[in-house]
């Protein structure tokens, strides 16, 4: 969130030193004390959280709710320097920006945000990529330079628009909620496969209730990485490329990415052993054109334990802290995936490195 307000254009600009800190502790918090669960789960079984904020996003009042009980704490309150309407002001920003944070509300939210700052109409339908149009028989989609950004004068956040900047704010975050969509495919994968193994411990405490299964937390079915093609071209790439069309600082995030969803088509089109048998033939290819220096042939890998290589298919395990272990550099090339062609690793690393250059205030 602070590399997308400081180097994406918000600040300084729209957002004063008051409003990056709102943009700072609404990240700190949008999950705090969060319980591993949906919201559709706490409702449908009761939970005293959805009973306490009456089934509206029990989970994302909570976290700013609790937040700010503990900021009552004269120990904790970092914001007694304000005055009361200040403090009030940065509240409401914070409340809002949290809530965004709720799925359900993606649509609503991306709407009036394209309302609000007059995002191209062009630009509004989404995009709708070759998964969902074989489902609804649609022509095959455009390029992915369809994404390109063009940014007409009327695509701005007014900083002195109270509406455009709250908007602009909830994308931010939003954006920033997801963010592991843009690193680099090997943080991306892991953080997915956490998340379906938290989604299939979901799924066995609601079978264990007799309550009916979320759809991808069936352990014995597919799970999220199997449908990540889908969220990308329908909830993603269209919401990267929106925010995009009014903060072109923050395109090198939509390239990343860009990059990733091909990464997970390439992956969908064949099985996970041929995809790592071509990363492999790949990376030696890469080895054998590399002029540089020869590198050693171990590779310390702090933060984890003896025994677990955080391989990349490790889905079930939590790495923990722990003392560093020493593997084989060859151990290492069997988790390489895809991305590693040199090409298309040469492109991220590039718009990542244009997105970080960006100077900070």
């Amino acid at each position: 969130m602070f590399k997308i307000a400081t180097s994406g254009g918000l600040y300084p600009g729209v957002l004063d030193r008051t409003g990056l800190l709102c943009c700072l502790l609404a990240a700190i918090v949008h999950d705090f004390e969060h319980t591993g669960l949906t919201n559709d789960y706490l409702i449908s079984s009761e939970h005293p959280i959805a009973v306490m904020y009456n089934n509206k996003a029990p989970q994302e009042n909570h976290h700013v709710a609790a937040a700010f009980a503990l900021l009552a704490s004269p120990e904790f309150n970092f914001l007694e320097g304000f005055s009361r309407a200040e403090r009030a002001a940065i509240r409401r920003r914070v409340i809002d920006m949290v809530l965004a944070t709720d799925m359900k509300a993606h649509m609503d939210i991306t709407a009036a945000f394209q309302e609000k700052l007059q995002v191209p109409r062009e630009t509004r339908t989404g995009w709708v990529g070759p998964s969902r149009a074989a489902q609804v028989k649609l022509p095959p989609p455009p390029p992915l330079s369809a994404f390109a950004v063009h940014v007409p004068l009327e695509s701005y956040c007014d900083p002195t628009n109270p509406e455009q900047v709250s908007m602009a704010l909830q994308m931010a975050i939003k954006v920033a909620d997801v963010a592991h969509l843009a690193a680099a495919f090997p943080v991306h994968y892991r953080w997915v496969k956490c998340l379906e193994e938290e989604f299939f411990l979901q799924g066995e405490r609601e079978a264990a209730q007799a309550l009916p299964i979320t759809r991808f937390m069936d352990r014995a079915q597919a799970g999220v990485s199997k449908s990540q093609v889908g969220f990308f071209e329908v909830i993603a790439l269209p919401m990267f490329s929106t925010f995009v069309k009014v903060f072109p600082d923050c395109k090198p995030l939509l390239d990343l990415a860009l990059a990733n969803y091909e990464d997970w088509r390439s992956l969908n089109n064949d099985s996970e052993a041929a995809w790592h048998r071509r990363a492999v033939l790949a990376e030696r290819k890469r080895k054998r054109n590399n002029t540089t220096s020869p590198k050693s042939n171990v590779v310390h890998l702090a933060g984890t334990q003896s025994g677990q290589l955080p391989t990349l298919l490790e889905t079930s395990r939590t790495v923990q802290l722990s003392e560093p272990i020493v593997v084989q550099r060859s151990t290492l090339q069997k988790c390489s995936t895809s991305y590693n062609v040199q090409q298309r690793k040469a492109a991220k690393d590039s718009a990542w490195r244009d997105f970080t250059r960006q100077p900070t205030v």
